[in-house]
């Protein structure tokens, strides 16, 4: 891969943990325990994948389990989008980035860092709707 390919995926990475943690803290706050802990691993494996001491082999495990997981996390945000009559569009955006990925014959790997961003940006609104539905609020955590 070429080295400005990691420098954005590092960048991506790094940005991604970041929103991750903010909705980890949402959803414990709130008492969304499977939400915080799906995005809780995520996290924990991004974290494990900005290590410079990887090999090559070992980040790209790390990178499939990710991108494994982002999109079973997918499916869950999105049931609870429409549970809760909220518009969802991440699947759709991520989707249009594996096509154009592949005819690049490039990694998508960029693409689950964008679907967990979009997860991450989503879910905050999500935990807000739910949050005022049970009559509770979320802590500013920004």
């Amino acid at each position: 891969m070429a080295r400005n390919d990691e420098a954005e995926i590092l960048a991506q990475e790094i940005q991604a943990a970041r929103l991750g943690h903010v909705v980890v803290e949402q959803a414990l706050a709130i008492g969304e325990l499977q939400l915080a802990n799906q995005f809780r691993w995520i996290v924990g494996q991004l974290q494990l994948a900005q290590r410079k001491e990887r090999t090559p082999a070992e980040r790209k495990r790390l990178r499939q389990a990710i991108s494994k997981r982002t999109k079973e996390l997918s499916e869950v945000v999105k049931e609870k989008h429409i549970q809760h009559h909220l518009a969802f569009s991440c699947i759709d955006q991520h989707d249009e980035c594996v096509r154009k990925k592949k005819r690049q014959k490039k990694s998508p790997y960029l693409c689950f860092l964008a679907l967990f961003i979009c997860l991450a940006h989503s879910t905050t609104a999500l935990l807000a709707a739910i949050a005022r539905a049970t009559g509770g609020h979320l802590p500013e955590i920004f």
